[in-house]
């Protein structure tokens, strides 16, 4: 292939520095007389081919080349010096700027355009050929006239590949259009949930119901969503069919829209359009930077205006992501099939292999962001994804740098910058001498209980999470997210509470001291708070479900609808040991001091096994309470009874219920439960996912199993 079509390319890329928007008809017009005088030999060594550093760096010291330019565009502008100074500077002068060379001010280049005129400019010049076995092309040292039928020919050429790049940009403004919309209609919903939630309360009926159950809440196949697969959480079917029309979007734009030069030997419709579509693929990838970096963000402000949780703009980030790999790839090939045997020159190109760094990084990001990988070795994949992160943006920089639309990695930055200075203004305001009074409370679970005491600025509201740093461990710089809430004695002592199961990675070395050292006191640094205030204390009954350590978010929550009208408050938690009673009874006995609460608590191990276990021993000398729970094992009906000290005033009531040895079905529990409430009913799960999704499952299958309204609630935190 012939190295016109590298030149087709990159036509337009040297006068598109700074272009992050169409192009007027006038830009093309200095682009053409740009192009066209560089084929007469004004002494400029460097190939513009093989180094365009260099060559730019020449011709912004050469002043015969500079004239010729302003004479062309001075013919072509029809002496317009308004429009002539501005395209000028703004299609040729930028690129010194580019390379750090002087750029002359107006002043300047109107004297250097008169004196262009002045100096008897040759008038029929003799163009450099392309053939090295040609005779040496004669040197100009003064400027000279384009021919103009050369300039014409350039100019339609320009107009078609600039219009190229425009139609590429417009299409990539077509894809950050459908997010604006997307992210419109979930501003509007959650607006209208804000101001008109009474009336959200009254929408109930057959045709409501078939539409959340089918469409919003329910899991794309089956009724996984939390379990996830391969690439992560299985999106909802709202969420996917927002997915899907990016897709097709990311499919279609390549396709349509193109307009090609008249067919010559080496430039033909097949070629045109390998260059042109490289050039869409490239414009297409690198727009969508921005949002993949904003829906990936701790200070997402998108989150407050949608109500969407972290978990949504996790699962759009994650598709964004992999539609930008996919556009980069395809770009990249699209380029190496167009450019073909001047390939090696491409490669000498700064921005060139810069353009093949990031590919290779952002591809790698979406390989070790598979679940299995990310799950198994966090730690491991949050520092690989942030240098491959940093890797990425420095290699797409510096490749859009030179061909244009590096805006869109100005907003990448930006938006990384503020999500960083974000999260040290959160530390700061939660207080940078927080310290955590830390104690194992189960050993068998591997639960942590930490008191933490913080600046006070701030209360847990439902839903709510912080980031928590330990700056005694080792690596002092990691974070995870924990639910916090406040613990009956921390309300009074003005600190908050966490409930941590030990995990690989930094629970597990912060388990492992505290295990060593008895109670730990150290120096936690506190991010937060984040997520948004579920409604649940706006609906006339609330069933808070938990599973395992889950409790903490649920007790968040019916602790603090103790302070509203609610009219029954079910709190239900599924868990192994029944040694969270010891750790947990001040929250149940603070829960069952109201009359509207009733907590069902079901231990999945026998009774006999945990009595032979460690972590069930209580003394005799402490109360029992006998609730008369009936359960069942190898077909013997046997009475259970509690090894907690909670309040026998609520066992009286029957406003409490222990198991043992029995796991509800979701299926059957959850309507039972529905039905036992009056009013409209918010039901919130918190736990395994596994778990969630069988409550989700039972939420969405019995919408229909009463007349009021019946919400659900997920707090969730996925990676």
């Amino acid at each position: 292939m012939k190295i016109s079509t590298l030149f087709t390319l990159v036509a337009g890329a040297s006068a598109s520095v700074s272009q992050t928007k169409p192009r007027d008809h006038d830009a093309y017009k200095a682009t053409a007389c740009f192009t066209v005088a560089q084929n007469y030999n004004f002494g400029i060594e460097a190939n513009y081919y093989e180094s365009q550093y260099a060559f730019f760096h020449e011709f912004c010291n050469t002043k015969p080349f500079l004239q010729s330019v302003l004479l062309c565009m001075d013919k072509a502008y029809n002496g317009n010096m308004k429009k002539l100074q501005k395209q000028f500077k703004e299609r040729v002068l930028v690129m010194c700027k580019f390379v750090g060379e002087p750029r002359p001010d107006k002043q300047q280049v109107l004297e250097l355009l008169t004196s262009a005129k002045d100096s008897q400019p040759v008038q029929i010049p003799e163009p450099a050929s392309q053939d090295p076995k040609a005779p040496p092309s004669p040197l100009y040292t003064k400027p000279v006239i384009v021919d103009e039928e050369t300039y014409e020919g350039t100019l339609a050429t320009t107009n078609i590949s600039e219009l190229a790049s425009d139609k590429g940009l417009w299409l990539a403004s077509g894809l950050l259009g459908y997010w604006a919309l997307i992210l419109l209609f979930g501003t509007i919903s959650h607006m209208f949930r804000k101001l008109f939630f009474p009336v959200l309360l009254k929408m109930t009926g057959l045709h409501i119901n078939t539409l959340r159950r089918n469409v919003t809440m329910s899991a794309l196949f089956g009724h996984k969503h939390a379990q996830g697969w391969l690439a992560g959480c299985l999106p909802t079917r709202v969420q996917s069919l927002t997915v899907v029309g990016y897709w097709c979007l990311i499919f279609i734009f390549p396709c349509v829209g193109y307009k090609f030069e008249t067919p010559t030997e080496g430039n033909s419709h097949t070629a045109q359009l390998r260059s042109y579509l490289a050039v869409r693929l490239g414009i297409m990838a690198v727009s969508q930077t921005p949002l993949i970096f904003l829906f990936a963000g701790r200070n997402n402000f998108l989150m407050w205006l949608t109500g969407w949780s972290f978990d949504t703009f996790n699962v759009y980030h994650r598709w964004i992501g992999r539609g930008m790999v996919a556009l980069a790839i395809s770009h990249g090939v699209t380029f190496t099939v167009a450019v073909g045997d001047s390939l090696p020159a491409a490669y000498k190109r700064h921005w060139f292999y810069c353009g093949v760094m990031a590919v290779i990084s952002a591809s790698f990001m979406i390989l070790f962001a598979i679940s299995a990988i990310r799950h198994r070795f966090y730690e491991v994949f949050l520092i690989i994804h942030l240098c491959l992160a940093i890797v990425f943006v420095y290699a797409i920089y510096n490749h859009t740098e030179f061909v244009g639309y590096h805006e869109f990695i100005y907003a990448v930055i930006a938006v990384w910058s503020f999500d960083r200075a974000a999260r040290i203004a959160r530390i700061f305001y939660s207080g940078i001498n927080s310290r955590a009074k830390i104690t194992v409370v189960d050993t068998n679970e591997r639960i942590m209980r930490l008191e933490i005491r913080h600046s006070g600025r701030w209360t847990p509201k439902p839903g709510q999470y912080i980031f928590l740093y330990v700056l005694s461990n080792r690596k002092f710089w990691e974070s995870h997210p924990f639910t916090v809430f406040q613990s009956p004695q921390a309300e009074k002592d003005g600190s908050i509470t966490l409930m941590v199961k030990a995990q690989k990675g930094m629970t597990e070395t912060l388990y492992k001291r505290t295990l060593e050292a008895g109670t730990l006191d150290t120096r936690v640094l506190v991010e937060g708070p984040y997520g948004s205030k579920m409604p649940v204390d706006k609906y006339d009954s609330s069933i808070l479900i938990a599973g395992g350590i889950g409790v903490t978010a649920i007790y968040l929550c019916a602790s603090s609808l103790l302070k509203s009208s609610a009219k029954s408050i079910t709190v239900c938690w599924v868990l192994r040991s029944d040694q969270a009673l010891e750790y947990f009874s001040p929250e149940l006995d603070y829960l069952l001091n109201d009359p509207r609460v009733r907590v069902e608590i079901y231990f999945s191990t026998q009774k006999q096994q945990l009595e032979t276990s460690p972590s069930s021993s209580i003394s005799d000398s402490e109360s029992m309470v006998d609730n008369g729970v009936v359960t069942e094992k190898d077909g013997v009906v046997e009475r259970a009874k509690t090894r907690s000290r909670l309040s026998s005033a609520a066992t009286a009531t029957n406003r409490l219920h222990i198991s043992y040895g029995y796991r509800p079905d979701m299926l059957t529990h959850v309507p039972n439960s529905v039905a036992s409430q009056g009013g409209s009913t918010a039901i919130v799960v918190c736990g395994p996912p596994a778990f969630s999704d069988d409550v989700r499952l039972a939420v969405r299958d019995n919408l229909n199993s009463t007349t009021e309204r019946v919400d659900y609630f997920e707090e969730a935190f996925s990676w």
